[in-house]
């Protein structure tokens, strides 16, 4: 299928071919402070990709199949980054698994080069369409309204599509909520009529994008003045398809200087003074190089991530589906471009002290979310004030006044006044709620 965008990126062509899938499967087994982990990936990885897996783990199951066991610091086999936390404490540990594959997460960065992008393109669609049209007495006009209402049309156009990308991923409400942000912004600055936007997305495919073929041929004949409400007229004949399009594109980057340098250098690197015109690649001419923010060959091999997790208990709180079946969580994906919001998967979870807390408290009363930000307390202080805290845990058993003994508790040099505050309020806090809970 041949999608084109005109106007916006000057006419971006895109090819889309049938292609494999490659694909990695990631099984992970937490071990106290450690993360076992096992990788296999598709045997059609290219070879470069499964070195960069192999150089990571020092156990070969077989021939696409690797495990090693990490400790804080994941590998970067898949590429991305990832950290496995692990604190322990008597009442219990906490753990945090957080990875990011591929993609990019400069999010400035991603502006930046999106703002260039436009910036490029629409320059580029300026000069394109002066070459065709620059004569007409009313192309100034279309001129100034690429080159302010237009460029700054499209910038919002493109963040607002790109943040509704974002959303789509985690609220399909929201993502529809954006798309309808859009239509709103293109429908009030009149680029489309009220509702067209819902019949464009109905025709789709090849008679979709001749709608908006014709609508930006509109756009351009309203600016300059001429060929209005159906009138025939050959000044606009270059717009007529796509091919007529592109061959128009074509011979404007022939016409320039930059193209004429090119293929004047190319005679010079093969020595052929006669060489023919070289072909044009529409999208690097336009860019000379620059950040592309977008994937535009989506023929591309998608690559596939399968990631599951063995948890001792279900997660308070992850982005992966959780399995009671196995108690494992998992994770489906597919990997991101350079430019895209990067692939991320996360869980934390608790694993409660059953023994210590019970023995002191007569049952468990921290776990979950609450047990692992008091771990998160507890690795926070002094060694020495761990120390006096845990002595004071172990003093406590269930047949004492817990509450009363924990409201009590001071650090040395602590304010013995019950309303100062103290270092001991985030435990004490858990504490005593859990305790009001019998």
């Amino acid at each position: 299928m041949l999608k084109y965008i005109c106007l916006t990126v000057a006419a971006l062509l895109v090819f889309i071919t049938g292609c494999d899938e490659y694909e990695y499967t990631i099984e992970m087994t937490p071990d106290a402070g450690v993360l076992k982990r096992t990788i296999k990936f598709s045997s059609n990885l290219p070879d470069e990709q499964k070195q960069a897996v192999e150089k990571f783990y020092p156990e070969q199951i077989d021939a696409n199949t690797f495990s090693g066991t990490f400790r804080v610091e994941l590998p970067n086999d898949v590429g991305g980054a990832g950290y496995y936390t692990y604190f322990v404490t008597s009442m219990g540990s906490t753990a945090t698994y957080k990875e990011r594959f591929r993609g990019d997460d400069d999010l400035n960065q991603h502006i930046d080069d999106f703002q260039m992008f436009v910036d490029r393109y629409v320059d580029f669609t300026i000069n394109w369409l002066e070459f065709e049209l620059g004569k007409e007495p009313n192309f100034g006009n279309l001129r100034a309204f690429l080159d302010k209402i237009f460029r700054t049309d499209a910038k919002n156009f493109g963040l607002y599509s790109g943040f509704g990308d974002i959303v789509r991923h985690y609220d399909s409400n929201a993502a529809d909520e954006f798309h309808q942000r859009v239509v709103l912004y293109l429908e009030e600055r009149d680029y489309m009529n009220p509702g067209q936007s819902d019949i464009l997305t109905q025709m789709g495919g090849s008679r979709g994008e001749e709608e908006i073929r014709k609508l930006l041929r509109d756009i351009v004949a309203w600016e300059i003045g001429c060929c209005r409400d159906g009138e025939d007229s050959g000044k606009l004949a270059f717009l007529g398809n796509t091919d007529s399009i592109e061959r128009s594109i074509i011979r404007y980057i022939r016409s320039t200087e930059r193209y004429r340098q090119m293929w004047e250098e190319e005679k010079v690197s093969k020595k052929d003074a006669n060489l023919p015109p070289p072909d044009v690649d529409i999208h690097e001419f336009i860019a000379e190089g620059a950040p592309v923010p977008f994937e535009f060959d989506l023929g591309a091999t998608p690559y596939k991530v399968n990631v599951s997790l063995k948890c001792p208990y279900k997660p308070f709180k992850t982005n992966g589906q959780w399995q009671d079946a196995n108690n494992q969580v998992c994770w489906t994906d597919f990997l991101k471009g350079k430019y895209d919001l990067p692939t991320f998967f996360y869980a934390s979870w608790s694993e409660p002290n059953n023994d210590f807390q019970s023995r002191h408290f007569g049952r468990v009363i921290l776990e979950g979310k609450n047990l692992a930000e008091y771990c998160y307390w507890e690795k926070s202080i002094e060694a020495g004030q761990v120390r006096q805290w845990n002595e004071f845990l172990s003093g406590i058993d269930p047949n004492m006044e817990i509450g009363t003994m924990v409201k009590a508790f001071r650090f040395p040099g602590e304010s013995a006044d019950p309303n100062a505050p103290s270092l001991a309020d985030v435990p004490r806090s858990f504490i005593l709620d859990a305790l009001s809970q019998k």
